[in-house]
């Protein structure tokens, strides 16, 4: 049984990860999750899934290495949370009152702006220079002195969210699909929406759309 284990950690990336910048992950840390494969076999590894590329990194004998196999993933679970597989899209699986909700995160980052010595954040264009020596940004101001910046992201999410509910499942990536799938309850919606500040860009919010919809509807 052990050798399968092994077996199975081996098979299931070929090459080294190169972790980009551009990578943004769902989980801070590696986090310690049991994997379930198809062919009943399950193993643990500390993993994170890149919820920009759509990727799983898990950790080997301290080396970060990409899962390529994903289409043998049966579930994950990690934290009490569970995460499948639907297609090529790593969700996450909520149980609801109304059905299942599947999560799946797409993570971005929008530029806010800059703040600087004096803790303003400005979008204002800079110009940026490199000192020698530092690691830092410092920006030359028009005093002709150097003000150390740093570069403010806001975290926002595109995610798509398949509702499982009486044997249909719908797809809901905004609240026009909403408007699509119930037109008769098109006003009712938007007033929702409008009235609790509803954004779909914060997950949180976007589930109490979703609750507000299905838990109405018959």
């Amino acid at each position: 049984m052990a050798r399968k284990y092994i077996l199975l950690i081996l098979c299931l990336s070929f090459s080294f990860a190169a972790l980009a910048q551009d990578q943004i992950f769902l989980f801070d840390n590696f986090t310690r999750g049991m994997f379930y494969m198809k062919g009943n076999v399950k193993t643990r590894a500390d993993f994170n899934i890149d919820a920009k590329g759509q990727r799983i990194y898990y950790v080997l004998n301290g080396q970060t290495m990409e899962m390529t196999n994903l289409d043998q993933i049966a579930r994950i679970s990690v934290d009490g949370r569970e995460f499948v597989m639907r297609g090529d899209a790593i969700c996450e699986k909520l149980a609801t009152d109304y059905g299942t909700v599947l999560i799946n995160w797409r993570l971005r980052e929008s530029y806010v702006g800059r703040v600087g010595a004096m803790g303003l954040t400005t979008q204002a264009k800079v110009d940026v220079v490199e000192i020698p020596g530092l690691n830092s940004e410092y920006s030359l101001n028009n005093m002709g002195k150097y003000e150390d910046v740093t570069q403010v992201w806001d975290r926002k999410n595109e995610n798509v969210y398949y509702v499982q509910t009486n044997g249909k499942e719908y797809i809901v990536r905004n609240p026009k699909d909403l408007y699509k799938a119930f037109p008769k309850r098109k006003s009712e919606i938007k007033n929702f929406i409008l009235t609790n500040n509803i954004s779909m860009e914060t997950s949180n919010e976007a589930l109490r759309l979703l609750d507000f919809v299905f838990k109405n509807h018959e």
